[in-house]
Formats: C-alpha cells, structure tokens, sequence
C-alpha cells in the first residue's frame, strides 16, 4: 500500500515539476514545498543535536542525520571528518548553495514570492516573515550553537530551531 501510495506521489511531484505552468499556482506550490523541507530539517536538527550523547553514539546520530537530510556526501567531500554539530549546522541550516539547507529554501521561497503580484495584502506578511527568518539564519553562529552545557544540552540551539520552527509554521498558513 505504501509503495502505491509513494508512486502516486512520485507520479504528482513529476507532472508539477515537468508539466505545471509557471504561474502563480506553481509558486506556491513551490512555496509550500520549500517550507515544508526547512521545517523537515529544522524538525530533525531539534530532535536530534540539541542534547549531547556518548561519543560514538553522538557521531552516529550525525551521520543517521546527515543521510536523513540526504547530505552525507556533500558533508564528507567538504569536511572530510567525523560529522560535527558545528559543520553540520553550517551545511544544512546556513548554506546557500547546498539544495537540502534551510538557507537555500528560503532563497527558492524568496525567488518564488517575487514572482507573486506584490498588491496582495496577504503577501506581505509572508515577506516580512521571510526576511526575519532569513536575518535568524544569516546571523546564527554556528560554532556557538554547537557548544553544549555541562548538562550536555544545546539551549541556545534548541531555542533557535524552535523559533524558527514557529515562524515557518506561520509561513505554511
């Protein structure tokens, strides 16, 4: 039943991406899509980076994470090492250029939204809210929020991703 479930989505996720003309249907769909991924990988980097583990076992949830956000790869090609929370934060909370960041669906949501005729009244908001988030991520020191408490806790990240969680909700309404 999944499997028939996954090929219908695969079916519909094609025929929006080959087929679905680039008007302003299109953008939000691309727009919904976008911020579902950001809240996919916030989601995940909440549940599993803000508390500190055993070391082998904090080394295999970064990689579990790394693979979930399909980003091992890239991580390993770049970084060349064992996964960290700071380098990990950087490629898939902060990187522009990596299609599986948050930063990088905020820039395709931005694109997207320009493209929306700008007199609609509930455009605004979004783009208000889109730039706060971007200025959150574009700020976030990733080395400072890879640092854990003596309890082995990452509040400042644990608060940050909350709060970002918040505001792509309200992008997704």
């Amino acid at each position: 039943a999944i499997a028939r479930v996954l090929e219908g989505l695969l079916a519909l996720s094609g025929l929006i991406a080959e087929s679905l003309v680039r008007d302003a249907g299109w953008r939000f769909c691309e727009i919904g899509r976008r911020v579902e991924r950001a809240l996919h990988v916030t989601a995940l980097l909440e549940a599993a980076v803000t508390a500190r583990r055993a070391p082998q076992t904090d080394s295999l949830v970064l990689e579990s994470v790394l693979i979930a956000a399909e980003s091992i790869i890239t991580y390993r090609r770049r970084y060349q090492a064992r996964a960290g929370v700071g380098t990990m934060l950087d490629l898939l909370l902060a990187d522009r250029e990596n299609p599986r960041a948050v930063a990088y669906q905020l820039d395709r949501l931005g694109e997207a939204l320009e493209r929306i005729p700008a007199e609609s009244e509930r455009i605004a908001p979004v783009r208000d809210a889109l730039a706060e988030i971007r200025a959150i991520i574009r700020n976030a020191d990733t080395v400072a929020l890879a640092r854990a408490e003596e309890d082995g806790t990452r509040p400042e990240l644990r608060d940050l991703l909350s709060h970002l969680n918040k505001l792509l909700s309200t992008l997704a309404v």
